[in-house]
């Protein structure tokens, strides 16, 4: 059975996150917004707004303890991902990233949480729909995207995402590796490591060989991460079998 959820739209806000943050009670509650004044992505980073884009934030209590939540932005990378395979081509970057086959960034997941038992979590996902001319390393979703439809792609991800969230210990990590164009790049990360992305740990770590073994990378303790090389997701892996 779906959950019941409140939801809220709204032509402007300052950020969806706060907005959910104020109204997260018992029941999960969703924001969509056409434009965010004061957008965040991760670590703080401003969220920069397309001519017509999608901000949208997903709250909702869980029973799960810190390590498990570390793969919440992978599996909403994957629920978005999907839901615009009938509109354009969509990869993702570790750790949070959706972009297009040239690799230009066409959103970004954002995940937040508070060390409560159950944990409140607040799910936000940013896209860019329409952008005629985005700047460098950017990208849009493009097409024809009325008030409608645009509602129609924020109540599928809410209801897409909940479902996921509902299966606790599986999440769609095979899904992920499909389309995650870190794996196979030779990647740097800060402050000095340097070697190839070969895998998804099955808590949602980059695991990434060097000439001294294999690492696990967390999104947590990695600033910065850059690919030399986008390549295409290759066929499969074995993992959750979805």
């Amino acid at each position: 059975m779906e959950r019941e959820y409140e939801f809220v739209e709204l032509d402007s806000v300052a950020s969806t996150q706060d907005e959910v943050r104020h109204r997260l009670e018992s029941k999960p509650v969703v924001v969509v917004a056409r434009t965010q004044t004061a957008g965040r992505g991760r670590r703080g980073n401003t969220w920069e707004n397309a001519e017509r884009s999608l901000a949208l934030s997903v709250g909702l209590t869980l029973p799960w303890s810190p390590e498990e939540l570390t793969v919440l932005p992978l599996t909403a990378g994957v629920i978005v991902a999907e839901a615009l395979d009938d509109r354009c081509d969509t990869f993702l970057k570790w750790p949070n990233d959706l972009v297009d086959d040239a690799g230009g960034k066409l959103g970004g997941i954002l995940v937040e949480s508070e060390r409560s038992q159950p944990a409140r979590v607040i799910i936000g996902i940013g896209l860019n729909l329409v952008w005629q001319t985005p700047p460098p390393d950017r990208a849009a979703v493009g097409g024809s995207w009325d008030d409608d439809s645009r509602l129609e792609l924020a109540h599928r991800l809410t209801v897409d995402l909940i479902a996921a969230i509902d299966q606790p210990g599986r999440w769609p990590r095979s899904r992920y590796v499909r389309r995650c164009v870190t794996i196979g790049s030779d990647i740097v990360w800060k402050p000095d490591g340097a070697g190839r992305a070969i895998d998804i740990a099955p808590d949602g770590g980059l695991i990434v060989e060097t000439d001294s073994g294999e690492v696990e990378l967390r999104s947590g303790a990695v600033w910065s991460v850059s690919g030399a090389t986008l390549p295409r997701p290759r066929a499969g892996s074995e993992g959750d079998g979805s």
